[in-house]
């Protein structure tokens, strides 16, 4: 991630024992970017990331099962998908 956008972190969180990975960067008013049915945060707002980190603190969040994220054992009802 630092070779493709240096000015961003790699980060995972764990919810019900689930990793999910995210990137954050910049500074200013948080902005939570999360992908559609692309591969990842990362390809899905490539040239979004590091303009949006000049005035925010963006995090990109790979949903379940995408990216660098975990695929979950179980099923994710939307209810649950919440907390992420």
């Amino acid at each position: 991630m630092a070779a493709q956008f240096p000015s961003f972190e790699s980060r995972t969180v764990t919810i019900d024992g689930v990793n999910i990975h995210y990137v954050c960067g910049g500074s200013g008013t948080p902005l939570v970017l999360v992908h559609g049915l692309g591969i990842s945060a990362a390809v899905e707002f490539y040239y979004n990331l590091e303009p949006l980190a000049a005035h925010h603190q963006v995090l990109a969040i790979d949903l379940p099962g995408f990216g660098k994220s975990d695929k979950p054992v179980r099923s994710i009802f939307l209810s649950r998908r919440s907390a992420i």
